[in-house]
């Protein structure tokens, strides 16, 4: 009996060790949304070059334009205009294909870019079907039937294909099931968070991992009836690739707390402290709302009170990330080295990147250690001033000089190391 009490003193004591140890890992940032200053743009920004991309009439890119890329190509995402042009990464321009017999939901049939199968998916709601709520949940609960493929409808445009062709495709489990791509090695994961009294079980998780389609982790149970943070809404887990290929970082709705997710593990990394001011209230987490209209208005009358942390991205010397709060938003940059937050919005361009702001608030993409932004000529036009001690590229010149040149332009930069 003795030997049992000391082993099992002996183990608590190593848990209660090793989950200090743990917490002692997670690193503490100190954000207060309305201290965070701005700087110079070249404090920050190394290796800038711009591409330039070939224009033909037909096309005009304008600032409401998307920047998606793919293995080899950059891709357009004209969203108004339903229309998607492909340029190859030199920035000659290859096609242009429209997709507006799709259809003019935002959420349904958006062109997304499948990495696993290079590909462009437009995923969604056969409108043949208008489909209730308990519709909808018996569905996601056999999405392995046959018989539900009906009321969903895909196309795909394969990139491997030089041709383009938007065609119609059989929805997979998968799409049904909102699973996506995660890591190599067929893993994939599911984010949605949801609640129900038509859920006959009450234990849910936010992340489920799988492999192929065997469910293998799940992390973060909640109730799936009536969980009160996520009352008449729905939520995501955000997992946003890092330079690591076998990992993703995984934020929470709701959760200060960043965490690296791997094949087999997920641990927290970091912390965002915020101020009492942008902290949930206790109650939050306990006190269910009545309705819809009780949940609305506590989003409008607590703007500033942290909903969801986004776009995670680590480089050897910054963090970039944006804090959702209930009705407002944030974009900022954190330096390592000196344990600073700026906000992004406030970062002025400088000559260095000839009046260019390179980081704009939302639309800014990484891929590969390199940042991507997209540019339209009038936004060129509009910022850019000339370097007396530099050379004006090529990409900007043409812009500059002549006014009926519609080429657009993407900037390419890496951020400093120190």
């Amino acid at each position: 009996m003795r030997n049992k009490l000391l082993c099992h003193t002996t183990a608590l004591a190593l848990s209660l060790l090793l989950n200090c140890i743990v917490q002692g890992q997670v690193q503490k940032i100190y954000l207060n949304p309305k201290a965070a200053g701005g700087e110079s743009q070249s404090k920050f920004i190394d290796s800038l070059r711009f591409i330039s991309l070939q224009k033909p009439d037909n096309v005009n890119i304008d600032e409401s334009d998307n920047l998606t890329i793919a293995k080899s190509y950059f891709i357009i995402v004209q969203y108004l205009k339903k229309k998607l042009l492909f340029y190859k990464k030199d920035g000659t321009f290859v096609k242009q294909v429209s997709y507006k017999k799709l259809g003019n939901g935002f959420v349904d049939f958006y062109p997304f870019y499948n990495e696993k199968g290079n590909q462009i998916t437009f995923t969604g709601q056969n409108k043949n079907y208008t489909l209730t709520q308990k519709d909808n949940i018996k569905i996601e609960l056999d999405p392995d039937n046959p018989k539900n493929r009906k009321y969903y409808k895909k196309y795909v445009i394969d990139l491997n294909d030089t041709s383009f062709t938007l065609k119609k495709s059989t929805p997979t489990t998968n799409d049904i099931s909102g699973i996506s791509y995660l890591f190599d090695d067929d893993y994939y994961s599911q984010n949605k968070i949801t609640t129900s009294n038509l859920y006959k079980d009450s234990i849910d998780y936010e992340l489920k991992l799988y492999k192929n389609s065997t469910l293998i982790k799940q992390y973060f149970p909640y109730n799936h009836i009536k969980e009160p943070r996520y009352l008449y809404t729905t939520n995501y887990v955000s997992a946003p690739k890092s330079d690591n290929p076998h990992q993703r970082f995984v934020t929470r709705p709701y959760n200060d707390t960043i965490y690296v997710l791997t094949k087999d593990s997920i641990s927290p990394a970091y912390q965002i402290i915020l101020p009492l001011e942008n902290t949930l209230p206790p109650y939050f987490f306990t006190t269910p709302f009545k309705n819809k209209t009780e949940r609305e208005n506590f989003q409008r009358n607590n703007g500033w009170l942290l909903n969801q942390i986004y776009n995670w991205i680590e480089t050897r010397s910054h963090i970039l990330f944006i804090v959702g709060f209930q009705s407002n938003s944030g974009n900022y940059i954190y330096s390592k080295k000196n344990k600073t937050i700026y906000d992004i919005r406030k970062i002025k361009a400088d000559s260095s990147s000839f009046g260019i702001k390179v980081f704009p608030d939302y639309n800014t993409i990484y891929e590969d250690s390199l940042f991507y932004t997209l540019f339209s000529a009038d936004a060129i036009r509009r910022d850019f001033k000339p370097n007396a001690a530099k050379a004006t590229p090529k990409a900007l010149e043409n812009i500059i000089k002549t006014k009926s040149a519609n080429e657009a332009v993407i900037a390419v930069f890496t951020l400093k190391a120190n």
